[in-house]
Parts: structure tokens; sequence; C-alpha cells
């Protein structure tokens, strides 16, 4: 029984004797067979009375003795549990879990009673290790509910506090619960990976969008994009409002090349990284068509020979130099003025006859092509 159930009453079985004598009962304290526990009546009959008090919570054996005049007896035993129960909570405390994002979170506690049926008082502590002290100022307690409230910014309430729970009832028996409190904050993302860009090296300028993107829990991002490498935007790039905007010229061979570049997503306290390539190329120059072997007899007559259309993808201004293949310049008889041929050997020039493979290199200034077409 709870120590404070007021009176409760225990009525004996009915007794009785065998040879039909008369008997009497007593009720002692198995301990002290002179006396009773000082909340323990027993009324000579069959009523024991119990009327505990805080002080007599505790264990206790009775012992029953019938004896009749003979004198035979009977003794029997009972257990009595005067209890002071500590109150706790039902159900259980929960964790709880929140974002950076500005937003408060109430956690009313479950309810809770003292089974002794007195009342009780809550009291709250964060505690670290063996360390006990007051809430963080972003918790507040009243009225049994906790009110969290980090502002959006707070960066340094992020990570785990561990909330104690104190519940003591009247006579001062105390129950501890805890919870946790976890504040986390996640890193600005965005909606698609930057992709890899390409583009031709050509006096122009360029711009690459970033994908669009967003803080989960709403904070101002910081933008920036760099070269993996250097730290730093090479000197044709700048940025500014999500736009990478890069600015060459046809001749800015330096850049023909991949540069690997990072963007990075930060909102002062987390923050996330992307790569990818900016890449400028530039191709050989070339003819639009095939060249064709010439054959010259010795005749006395010039013969002319205009080169194919030249092409070059990024625009660049072609350079066409020629020579014999193998040789420093081209043969005596014959001249190159930069799209034309001009082969004249005179008529009785037999030293002439035979076959000439011809070399053409045509170059946009860094990259080139070799051709070789052939007189005969």
């Amino acid at each position: 029984m709870s120590w404070n159930v007021g009176t409760k009453i225990h009525t004996l079985p009915n007794a009785s004797d065998a040879q039909g004598s008369d008997f009497t009962i007593s009720v002692y304290d198995y301990y002290n067979s002179s006396s009773l526990p000082s909340f323990v009546n027993f009324n000579g009959d069959k009523t024991i009375t119990y009327s505990p008090l805080l002080a007599d919570a505790g264990e206790y054996i009775l012992e029953v003795k019938l004896t009749d005049g003979q004198p035979k007896s009977s003794i029997y035993r009972c257990y009595v549990y005067v209890t002071n129960t500590v109150p706790d909570f039902s159900p259980s405390l929960t964790n709880k879990n929140l974002y950076l994002n500005g937003v408060p979170v109430t956690y009313h506690l479950p309810p809770y009673s003292d089974p002794d049926g007195t009342a009780c008082t809550i009291s709250v502590k964060k505690i670290f290790g063996s360390v006990r002290s007051s809430l963080p100022t972003f918790i507040t307690f009243a009225d049994d509910q906790f009110v969290i409230s980090p502002g959006q910014y707070e960066f340094t309430s992020i990570g785990t506090h561990q909330i104690e729970v104190n519940l003591t009832d009247t006579t001062n028996q105390l129950t501890q619960r805890y919870f946790s409190v976890v504040i986390s904050n996640q890193s600005p993302f965005f909606s698609t990976y930057p992709t890899n860009w390409s583009r031709k090296l050509a006096t122009a300028t360029y711009t690459y969008a970033l994908p669009t993107y967003s803080d989960p829990e709403g904070h101002t991002i910081l933008v920036s994009v760099y070269e993996i490498a250097t730290k730093t935007l090479p000197p044709f790039m700048t940025f500014a409002n999500d736009v990478l905007t890069m600015t060459v010229l046809d001749t800015d061979f330096a850049y023909q090349k991949s540069f690997y570049m990072r963007a990075k997503l930060n909102d002062t306290n987390q923050y996330n990284s992307y790569d990818f390539t900016i890449s400028l190329t530039n191709t050989a120059p070339t003819f639009l068509d095939s060249l064709q072997t010439q054959i010259c007899p010795l005749n006395g007559t010039v013969f002319e020979y205009v080169l194919p259309t030249q092409f070059d993808n990024e625009g660049q201004t072609i350079i066409a130099t020629t020579k014999e293949y193998g040789k420093a310049s081209l043969p005596a008889f014959v001249t190159f003025d930069g799209l034309q041929y001009t082969i004249a050997p005179g008529l009785t020039e037999f030293q002439y006859v035979g076959l000439y493979n011809i070399e053409i290199i045509l170059s946009d200034g860094n990259k080139y092509c070799a051709v070789l077409p052939h007189f005969s």
C-alpha cells in the first residue's frame, strides 16, 4: 500500500478449532513479538487497521497466531509493504530534432504523476558530462512546456543539447529523465549539377550561367567560382550575378585548354562544392576539298594550280606556307603566292623531269595541318 493511503482495513478470514474449543487471535511484529508497528492496530478479533505515514515506508512481516485452551496454536504470516513510489512520465520523453531555420519548436512534456497521489514539481537543466547548467538562451521552459527557438543565424546553437528533467514529489522522491535537442544546419545546393562547358577559341564573349540554388534553412548564400589549381579566376574570366563571363581573342592560344573549375555555395556555416570544366578548343585549318596531283608536260607551257578554299573552324587567319617535301624551298620552276602555284619549267629544261612532292602547311598561328600534293 502507498504510505498516504489513509486508513486501510484488513479483515482476517474466519477461523475455527477442530475440537470446538474456544481460541484467541493475536497479531504481532515478526521481529518484535511484543508489539506491532506503530501504524498497525488490531482490534483483538478479526480486523487489522493500517494507517501508515511517510516515515513508515518499508517492508514488514506480521504474524497471526491462533491459540486454543490446550494450549495449541497455529501461526500465519502476512507481508505488509508500505511504499513511497517515485513520480514519472508516461509516455517517455522524446528527442527533438530541428533545423536552423528560425522557426520555433514547442515541446510539451508528456503527462506525469506520482503513484502516491502527491503533487509534483519540475526543474530542468542542461547537462554536459557531469556538469549541469541552466538552459541555453534559445531554450525556455514554463508551464511544462519547452520552446526551442534558435535564431536563423545562431550557428553556435548547432549540435546536440542534453536536457535533464527533474520530477520531484512532496516527499522529495526524485525522478530524472533526459531528452536531446539536436539542432542541424544543412548545406546549400544547386538544383542541378553544373555541367561541363566547351567552346571554340574565337574572338567572342561567352557566358556560363550557374544553375539555380537554394538553402534549406533560408540562409543567405555566398557564391564563389575559381580555378581549382590557382584558387582564382583565369585572367579572361569574370564572375558576377551567378554568371561566368569569358572574353577571348582568337589568338589567345594560352587559353586553349580545359580549366578545372569549382563553384562553392556557402551559408557561412555549411558549404557544398561542385566541380566542372571550362574548355576552349582550337582545331587545325584545312582545305574544303582534296588537293589534286598536277601533271605538267615539258612543252614550255606555264601551268597554274589554284588551291581549294581554306577553312578554319575558329575563324582565325590562315597562313599557308609551302616547300618541296624534305627540302628547304620549292623547286626552281615553281612559285607560290599564298593561294596559287605557278609551274613553269622551260621547254628544254629536261633536268626538271620527275616527281615532286610539294608540302603545304596551313597554320592559324597555333595549329597547323600539312598536306602533300604532287607535281610531275
